[in-house]
């Protein structure tokens, strides 16, 4: 092979590896970390009798978040505080939802908002919406 031939095959190959990289690095989903711990990007949340898995979610904003109740107690889906005047007043499923029973709620505001379980206040988790 003549030197201009390797030089080029060189830098193709570069380039490609750094391609697949640089895809790698933006296809794998964003997570967030807070207090190192690691939340991942996903838009269903399970209550199991433990509590919410995961407890912490991030979402792009005008993602639909689906809550499913895998518990033996009801759910009833609610933005905090454990009050009336709730940081996100539209995110408040408006009953309890038995075992297998599911809210579903689009989060189209920025920001962190914790949630717990109405009926049972020691459930708890939090939604970071992002751009």
């Amino acid at each position: 092979m003549d030197k201009k031939f390797k030089i080029f095959l060189i830098l193709f190959i570069s380039v490609i590896a750094i391609i697949a990289i640089l895809f790698f690095i933006f296809k794998t989903p964003k997570q967030v970390v807070e207090n190192n711990e690691v939340i991942p990007m996903t838009d269903t949340v399970y209550l199991t009798d433990a509590g919410f898995e995961p407890s912490k979610i991030k979402v792009k904003a005008n993602t639909e978040v689906k809550f499913i109740n895998e518990s033996d107690k009801p759910m009833w889906i609610s933005s905090n505080p454990h009050s009336d005047e709730l940081d996100y007043p539209e995110f408040k499923d408006t009953q309890a939802r038995e075992k297998d029973e599911e809210y579903t709620f689009t989060f189209s505001k920025v920001g962190e908002w914790g949630y717990h379980n109405y009926v049972d206040p020691n459930s708890h988790g939090k939604v970071f919406v992002e751009k």
